[in-house]
């Protein structure tokens, strides 16, 4: 918990130092425990860096997949969204699923940077590099079944609409939810739905996920936390009952 705390103030900051006795005196325990933990992080490649004698800082370009990276950038209706970080999975849409069944309520975004069996549409794979943004929102929906390509249509407009698109090798979408640059597939977003009401057929959960390689030089200098920000509320707040608004911004992109 400890180091968790330290990467969560330090990114925060941005770049600012802290010295380790302010670390000390925050969260009640020794400058010995806060040096102990800042070794530790260093030894699991967090490059935390000693500014002279004014403490200890993260270079102010990291990017770094934190929760508190992300939810800086969420606007404040949704500074309750649980998210959960994890350095390695599976497939982040695997772990949606397996957080349904255990009965964990919905909204929650998943995200990773290196998944090991990414999942793509009819059961294909979806290769997963590392250093990407794999992500994967859970949240409630009344859409009925026709329309759930809908709510891919809004990611794929998420994602073209962020700060990660740009003139220099702008994304584009392909068939209908395949994001490419450069000629080049550069992403891919799968949704997937649980009916609640088996009797109406109204899939009320939904899991959506999101796969940005990133490999493109043009991309290397993107916030992958502020990318993950953009992605969910756009998806949180779209009018999915007046798509008039989603339709616009897809077909700007969708080629």
């Amino acid at each position: 918990m400890l180091k968790e705390q330290i990467i969560h103030d330090l990114t925060l900051l941005g770049g600012q130092p802290v010295s380790g006795q302010e670390l000390a005196d925050r969260y009640h325990v020794s400058r010995n425990a806060i040096w102990k933990a800042i070794q530790s992080l260093k030894e699991n490649n967090i490059p935390i860096i000693t500014v002279g004698r004014k403490g200890y800082a993260l270079p102010p370009d990291l990017d770094l997949l934190t929760e508190a990276g992300i939810r800086q950038n969420l606007i404040p209706e949704f500074q309750d969204l649980p998210i959960l970080i994890y350095d390695e999975i599976d497939s982040t849409n695997t772990e949606a699923r397996r957080r349904i069944a255990r009965g964990n309520t919905a909204p929650a975004l998943l995200v990773t940077g290196r998944q090991t069996k990414g999942r793509g549409h009819k059961g294909s794979s979806f290769e997963s590099p590392d250093k990407g943004l794999y992500m994967t929102l859970i949240f409630r929906t009344e859409l009925p079944p026709d329309k759930l390509i809908l709510i891919s249509k809004a990611a794929a407009a998420a994602v073209c609409t962020s700060h990660c698109q740009n003139d220099t090798a702008p994304l584009s979408i392909r068939e209908v939810s395949d994001l490419w640059q450069d000629g080049k597939k550069a992403g891919g977003i799968l949704t997937e739905a649980i009916a609640e009401d088996v009797e109406t057929g109204t899939y009320n959960l939904c899991f959506t996920g999101i796969g940005l390689r990133l490999a493109h030089p043009a991309m290397q200098k993107i916030s992958r936390a502020r990318l993950a920000a953009e992605i969910a509320v756009y998806l949180l707040t779209a009018d999915y009952r007046h798509p008039e608004a989603i339709e616009r911004h897809y077909k700007r992109f969708h080629i």
